[in-house]
C-alpha cells in the first residue's frame, strides 16, 4: 500500500494510532463536545441563579410583611414551634466616635531608629484554600 494513495483522513488515523497523538479533527471534535457540555452546565446554572434570585426576593418580601405585622401588633420577639425566632430590631442612626489610632508612619518619620527597634519578625501561617469553580453571572442591564 502506497501511503500517498491514502486519503488525508486515513493518513491522520494511521498517525494517531502510531503516535497516540490526536489529530486536529479529533481534537476539534473533543473541544466541540467539551463546549457543548459547558454550555449545558451554563444553562443549568443560569436557571438555578434565576431561581435563587426569585427565592431571595420572595424571602425579603415575606420578611418585610412580617416585620410590619409584628410592629403593628407590638410584638418584639416570636418563636415558632420549629424553634425559628423572629425579632424586631429597631433602626439605629449612625454615630460618630472618636477613637485612638497609633500612627506608625509618623513614628517612622520622627524616629526611624525607634521604629526599627520595635519591629518584630513573626511567623504567620496563612489559611489554605480548597479549589473551587468561580461562577460570575453578569448583572442585568449591563
Amino acid at each position: 500500500m502506497n501511503p500517498f494513495e491514502l486519503s488525508t483522513e486515513e493518513q491522520l488515523n494511521i498517525i494517531e494510532k502510531a503516535t497516540g497523538l490526536k489529530t486536529n479533527d479529533a481534537v476539534a471534535e473533543e473541544e466541540n463536545t467539551l463546549a457543548k457540555q459547558i454550555l449545558d452546565f451554563e444553562n443549568e446554572i443560569l436557571i438555578q441563579e434565576n431561581t435563587l434570585k426569585e427565592l431571595k426576593n420572595k424571602k425579603e418580601e415575606s420578611s418585610f410583611r412580617l416585620l410590619n405585622l409584628m410592629i403593628e401588633r407590638g410584638v418584639k420577639t416570636w418563636e415558632t414551634p420549629n424553634k425559628i425566632k423572629f425579632t424586631v430590631v429597631e433602626p439605629k442612626e449612625p454615630e460618630t466616635k472618636i477613637v485612638t489610632k497609633f500612627n506608625e508612619d509618623k513614628l517612622k518619620e520622627l524616629n526611624p531608629e525607634l521604629y526599627e527597634s520595635c519591629l518584630e519578625k513573626i511567623e504567620k501561617i496563612s489559611n489554605g484554600r480548597k479549589g473551587y469553580l468561580r461562577i460570575t453571572v453578569p448583572k442585568e442591564g449591563r
